[in-house]
This record gives structure tokens, C-alpha cells and sequence, in this order.
């Protein structure tokens, strides 16, 4: 019971650092989509552009948010959520910004996309000389021949 407790906490706090995270970015995406907005302005001033594409980015910045307040609102559950689990009344939940860069070491993430990279070349290389060797085998019963010159990375 206690175990599952802690689990439901801990979950409920690293998914309030990942609201939190994807807050930040849709900040970030609010302030480049509202730039966008004056720029297709001024070019509408210059003729340049049309009143369709000053709609559709002002749809776009309402969309986003749109989002950001959806956004607000799962965090608000989620801190809810972590005061009911620990016994306490709504308040806003303290959190370490920092702690969910830490969750998974970087050294760790870099060395897994390094070798992912290369079995994905691997395979690519692999599925790539298969394919050419089909074609060529293909391309010598019917009589025709072509001259290829592979170079290996």
C-alpha cells in the first residue's frame, strides 16, 4: 500500500515536471507564432500578402493558446492530485526545475542515439546492398548490365 502510494506520488510529480516543461515551449511557440503574426501584417501593409494568411496566423496563436491553458489546467489537477495524495489541502506544489534534466543522465541518452545511429546505418547499408544485389541479378537474366560504383562511408 505504501509502496503504490509513493509510485502514485512519483508519478504525479514527474508528470507535473513534464507539464511544466511543456509549458515553457508553448510560451516559446506563442512568442515566435505572435513575431510571425506582426511580420504577415506589415507584408499585408505592403501588399505583399493577403487577409487569409493574417487569419490564419491569428487562428494559429489562439490555437496555441488555446493549448496553454489546457495546459494549466492538467497542472493544476496534477498538483491537486499530489495535495490529496499526501494529505494536504490544494496549494501549489514546489518542484525543482532542474531535477527532471536529471532523471536520465545525458551520458546515457547520448551512448543509446549513438547506437541506435549506427544499427540504423548498418541496417540501412544492409537493406541497401540487398536491394542492389536483387536488381543487379534482376538486370543480368534479362541480359542488361550496369556499371555502379559504390563507396562505403
Amino acid at each position: 500500500m505504501v509502496t503504490h502510494l509513493i509510485s502514485e506520488i512519483a508519478d504525479s510529480y514527474y508528470e507535473l515536471l513534464a507539464l511544466d516543461n511543456e509549458l515553457i515551449i508553448l510560451n516559446q511557440n506563442i512568442k515566435i507564432q505572435s513575431d510571425a503574426l506582426e511580420i504577415i501584417k506589415d507584408l499585408k501593409k505592403n501588399a505583399r500578402s493577403n487577409e487569409l494568411a493574417v487569419q490564419r496566423f491569428e487562428a494559429q496563436v489562439l490555437k496555441t493558446q488555446g493549448m496553454q491553458y489546457d495546459i494549466q489546467q492538467k497542472i493544476v489537477e496534477a498538483e491537486n492530485r499530489i495535495n490529496y495524495l499526501v494529505g494536504r489541502f490544494p496549494q501549489p506544489v514546489e518542484r525543482n526545475q532542474d531535477s527532471f534534466d536529471t532523471v536520465l543522465p545525458q551520458t546515457v541518452y547520448g551512448e543509446f542515439l549513438q547506437n541506435y545511429w549506427k544499427t540504423d546505418r548498418i541496417l540501412n547499408r544492409l537493406n541497401t546492398n540487398w536491394l542492389l544485389q536483387n536488381w543487379m541479378l534482376n538486370r543480368q537474366k534479362q541480359g542488361s548490365t550496369l556499371l555502379l560504383i559504390f563507396q562505403p562511408d
